[in-house]
């Protein structure tokens, strides 16, 4: 089964490694992307259609 927290996280994390963005700059995409996925799966789309 998917599972969206872990793959935000995965996804942050990869962020994070790359070493380009600054930690708060990390949270705000994560707090959009989380946004979005939500208005998607309103809209009908699966968590992970949504991701």
């Amino acid at each position: 089964m998917f599972d969206l927290e872990a793959n935000i996280v995965s996804l942050s994390d990869y962020l994070r490694s790359g070493g380009h963005l600054e930690e708060a700059d990390i949270v705000e995409l994560e707090n959009h992307l989380c946004d979005k996925i939500e208005d998607l799966v309103k809209n009908g789309l699966a968590q992970d259609e949504a991701f």
